[in-house]
């Protein structure tokens, strides 16, 4: 029989004997196996002095913690993981797709909170294939006003333009209904030196026909942002107000140095104009863009 049950089964007996009328201890050789049960003891009605010592000693020593076991071997490598994801910085595209946009925003009612689509925007098969993958970002113009898709900036920063490391794009020009017609990739910045708005608002832009670009269609052209010409919305520099304008375009790196504290706070391709005159009829499409503040991403729009 366990300590235990020895504890149990005196503690038990000794609810029947207690005062003058316990003339000696019953011992567990006394007792025949299952006739006294834990129902038959009421709680509380016996006192561990009661017992005998041989039974206090094994309560009281049965509940000591044991020592601490010795720290065990260490186990077996595990199996090696999936192969991971190319960082941001690698030379792998991004596939962007509509079942993962990677941070793009495809906006057909364009930019100034128009209530109804502008045009369309979106995945399609292009007329002559891209570089990457046999897809590119589809622009159509319906009413000439802006058609817009965002491009993502890095996570929860926005960076000083200067701090723009790359920013190129391809394009392909299928429908033009007038000429200079293309997608256009343009920054919104704050704390510019423009004095406009309070803010220091102002777009930079960058176009195709004013970067020498070829207008013939059905045929990818390479564009490069920052080692192109850009002008602003907003006169950016209260010193050369003239400078930097759709009349006289700067390059990047003149924008830059004249606006070291200019915030970034959009990256977008757009194609149409607030007014909407030209632009009914186009058809356009953008793909393999490179992008960064630091490392730079490439993105295959449409895989």
């Amino acid at each position: 029989m366990s300590r235990t049950v020895v504890a149990c089964v005196v503690t038990a007996l000794v609810v029947g004997v207690t005062g003058a009328g316990a003339a000696s201890l019953i011992t567990s050789s006394k007792i025949k196996d299952g006739t006294i049960r834990g129902r038959d003891i009421h709680k509380a009605t016996i006192s561990l002095n009661r017992l005998s010592s041989g039974a206090q000693a094994a309560i009281r020593n049965g509940g000591k913690t044991g020592a601490r076991g010795a720290k065990g071997d260490t186990g077996p490598a595990g199996a090696k993981g999936d192969k991971g994801d190319a960082g941001l910085d690698s030379d792998q595209p991004r596939v962007v797709d509509a079942g993962n946009l990677r941070g793009f925003t495809l906006a057909p009612k364009g930019d100034n909170e128009d209530t109804t689509d502008n045009g369309t925007v979106g995945f399609a098969t292009p007329p002559a294939a891209p570089s990457l993958g046999t897809k590119a970002l589809k622009f159509t113009s319906g009413n000439g006003k802006p058609v817009v898709a965002y491009a993502p900036l890095p996570e929860g920063h926005h960076p000083l333009i200067a701090e723009l490391t790359h920013a190129s794009y391809e394009s392909l020009i299928e429908s033009q209904p007038q000429n200079a017609l293309d997608v256009s990739l343009q920054i919104e910045v704050t704390k510019s030196t423009s004095t406009h708005f309070a803010s220091g608002y102002t777009t930079v832009v960058f176009e195709p026909y004013q970067n020498g670009s070829s207008e013939t269609l059905n045929e990818w052209h390479g564009h490069s942002f920052d080692r192109g010409k850009v002008w602003s919305t907003q006169a950016a520099s209260s010193a050369n107000p003239s400078d930097c304008t759709q009349a006289d375009p700067c390059p990047f790196e003149t924008f830059a140095q004249e606006n070291p504290n200019a915030i970034t706070q959009t990256v977008k391709f757009r194609i149409g104009q607030n007014n909407g005159a030209g632009w009914p009829g186009f058809v356009g499409y953008v793909d393999d863009v490179r992008l960064g503040f630091g490392p730079v991403v490439r993105y295959d729009l449409g895989g």
